[in-house]
């Protein structure tokens, strides 16, 4: 995402920094421009709904919804810098104001924010892995001063890896340049190596631990549920899960919220379910608006600059901002709890 971020249907980045530049406009750019705008207006609207309720709601107060509010925050930082530039730059077909905002708007806001938000999905995949390979460690372990800490490391080290680009890659941009884009010609090793990090690495790594996920947690149901035959008849037996589960039951509904707060919300089986729906959701979402964007990259960035394909571009363009305010959508349909939160929260407005 972080190569033609910013780039119309009518520009061409490659690898060596040339750029070239049409006045002509197409009707795939004007569809593309007018879905950035519906996009930025349902990105800021429903991610903002979403971090109001957890923010109001006492019961939303866990550690595990600090990894959605993180997703919901860079989808909304998004919502305000690169997806308004994006509508502006392919509005006018050029970028029609000065250099330092477009720096701004789509250069820092296209890739820091886009690589941010993937390292806040990873959170949440890392946070269930955890919780599936190593329960007794994450429920004594995990709280919301970790999933704090764990939230800041990724902002940070997403800066350090993109600003070096971003400030060099603008630099060496002409301040005439009618267009607003980043030279990474200068730097095309280390270019390439913040977009495989920042952009596709991520997506390998929730693949992979999400395999993981799906095997304990068919482990543990098999463990779980045991068929006995006695008498010639099949009995259904609960049996202690080796998988020590993070079900705890707890009588009263605010000490519920309370504990679940402490040890991250995994208290009750229903929150659990609620978690690992959620992450299903959230990989499904990331596979099909992710990995376009992926190939096409890496591959104008490395195997193929000269490679362009108007169709694969409109394909990846839809599915990186269609997915800033799908995941509120998906976040909502699988979370029971902040599903009720929210609904409570219009109840009484």
């Amino acid at each position: 995402m972080a190569l033609l971020t910013n780039l119309t249907l009518n520009q061409t980045l490659l690898k060596n920094g040339t750029t070239f530049f049409s006045d002509k406009r197409t009707v795939v750019n004007d569809v593309m421009t007018w879905f950035t705008a519906f996009s930025c207006l349902a990105t800021l609207v429903l991610n903002g709904i979403l971090v109001t309720a957890i923010a109001c709601r006492a019961e939303l107060h866990t550690a595990f919804n600090l990894y959605i509010v993180n997703i919901a925050v860079t989808d909304i930082c998004a919502g305000l810098t690169n997806m308004p530039g994006t509508i502006l730059n392919g509005y006018h077909n050029r970028w029609p104001y000065n250099p330092l905002s477009c720096t701004i708007l789509l250069a820092y806001g296209g890739t820091v924010f886009g690589a941010v938000n993937r390292y806040a999905h990873v959170l949440v995949t890392v946070n269930r892995f955890w919780a599936v390979t190593l329960p007794i460690s994450y429920r004594q372990r995990h709280t919301k001063g970790v999933a704090l800490a764990l939230i800041a490391v990724t902002w940070i080290v997403v800066h350090v890896l993109c600003l070096p680009v971003i400030i060099r890659g603008r630099i060496n941009v002409s301040p005439l340049d009618p267009n607003c884009w980043i030279d990474r010609s200068q730097q095309r090793f280390y270019s390439f190596v913040e977009e495989l990090l920042c952009f596709t690495v991520p997506e390998v790594v929730i693949i992979l631990m999400y395999a993981v996920i799906l095997v304990k947690l068919f482990q543990r149901e098999k463990q779980k549920h045991v068929k006995v035959t006695s008498h010639g008849m099949h009995v259904m037996v609960m049996q202690v899960p080796a998988l020590a589960p993070e079900s705890d039951t707890v009588k009263d509904h605010g000490s519920a919220a309370v504990a679940a707060g402490r040890s991250g919300g995994d208290r009750t089986p229903s929150s659990r379910r609620s978690k690992e729906r959620v992450l299903a959701y959230l990989v499904i979402e990331l596979l099909l608006c992710w990995t376009p964007n992926n190939v096409f990259y890496l591959l104008v960035a490395s195997w193929a600059p000269f490679y362009w394909n108007t169709t694969f571009f409109a394909v990846q363009y839809f599915g990186q901002f269609l997915h800033s305010w799908v995941s509120p959508i998906l976040c909502y349909l699988a979370m029971d709890g902040l599903r009720n939160g929210i609904n409570r929260m219009f109840q009484r407005s």
